[in-house]
């Protein structure tokens, strides 16, 4: 995912009627430390122990939410950003400086393999209905299909232009958000091909996806707002205001919640009543640097990962730098 260090509230021109907000009842709950400095990018929650895997400078720190617990560290990682799970017991990490995925084990976090894949790969997704690994190659325009039987990998899908993060509709397709080109590629796994390219209209570097299989709209968060889009068609079907400098979004479909992690210091949070209108819930106020997400399914908890910032920018620098030692995860949930 992109840095974005962007700090007023936008307003944008809805296609669809927004209702005035509401409250959600959400609040931060709590600041769970981590250990280590430097940068991070993607946070993902294991569905099978529910620990929280978040991607830290050279490492990816592991912790138990409930206990705040540290559970193991993998470490010397080269750029990391994004993490998966398989339905093996296994655990996908990106290496964006050595262009290569480290596989460990879940249960030791002791390492599997490493694959080479793209150039510069961030995100990672797991799709169950075709069973394959896939990695979006930031550097190369590019997604590489791993099958984690052989861990290996077994096809590379051009794209148009730089890929970001990835939805799947658990029926064989994943939707891929292309961050240089303001377009969504609708990508046939079994075919492994694009089919064809959503654009986003106006929309600016989108990062974040999220998908509501129910209505099959996808969230794709932009640099001037949260754009949906109707998966069946391609076409726009409104874009709603949220804070700046947002690189994640969740959709829970139990809640019917909508979020969207924004580097300004709040998570926008919206919901669809039973018209269509999107409702916007509340702006909940979180920390400045919380810009990525994940999203607890049975919990319904929101983490965002962030650290504390210096006062000021200094000099010939171009943003303010992180304090050593005040990494942290914040926990999201009524």
């Amino acid at each position: 995912m992109k840095n974005k260090l962007l700090h007023t509230v936008m307003v944008l021109t809805l296609g669809l009627g927004i209702f005035n907000a509401q409250n959600s009842g959400l609040k931060v709950l709590k600041s769970i430390p981590a250990e280590g400095n430097g940068g991070w990018d993607y946070i993902q929650i294991n569905p099978l122990n529910h620990y929280l895997y978040a991607s830290h400078s050279t490492q990816v720190n592991i912790i138990d939410p409930e206990t705040l617990a540290s559970k193991g560290i993998i470490k010397n990682q080269q750029g990391v950003h994004g993490i998966g799970f398989d339905q093996k017991n296994r655990g996908y990490v990106t290496n964006g400086k050595s262009n290569s995925v480290y596989v460990f084990d879940v249960a030791t976090n002791e390492k599997v393999s490493s694959i080479e894949v793209g150039t510069k790969p961030d995100a990672v997704i797991y799709d169950a209905f075709s069973g394959k690994v896939i990695v979006a190659n930031a550097g190369s325009n590019s997604l590489s299909i791993i099958d984690p039987s052989s861990l290996k990998v077994e096809s590379t899908i051009t794209l148009i232009g730089n890929p970001e993060y990835m939805a799947s509709d658990g029926k064989g397709k994943i939707y891929v958000n292309i961050e240089d080109k303001s377009k969504i590629a609708e990508v046939n796994l079994k075919q492994q091909k694009v089919l064809q390219y959503f654009s986003l209209a106006s929309g600016e570097s989108p990062s974040g996806l999220a998908l509501n299989l129910k209505n099959h709209h996808l969230f794709a968060a932009c640099e001037n707002g949260l754009f949906i889009v109707d998966a069946t068609n391609g076409k726009l079907v409104t874009n709603l205001p949220i804070g700046k400098g947002c690189d994640g979004v969740a959709f829970d479909p139990e809640t019917n919640h909508i979020f969207a992690s924004n580097y300004d210091g709040t998570l926008s949070v919206y919901t669809q009543n039973a018209t269509g209108q999107y409702i916007k819930l509340d702006n909940i106020i979180t920390e400045v640097g919380a810009r990525t997400l994940t999203l607890d399914p049975v919990s319904h908890k929101v983490y965002l990962p962030t650290a504390q910032y210096e006062k000021q920018i200094r000099e010939n620098e171009k943003r303010l730098r992180m304090i050593d030692g005040t990494f942290h995860i914040l926990e999201v949930g009524k």
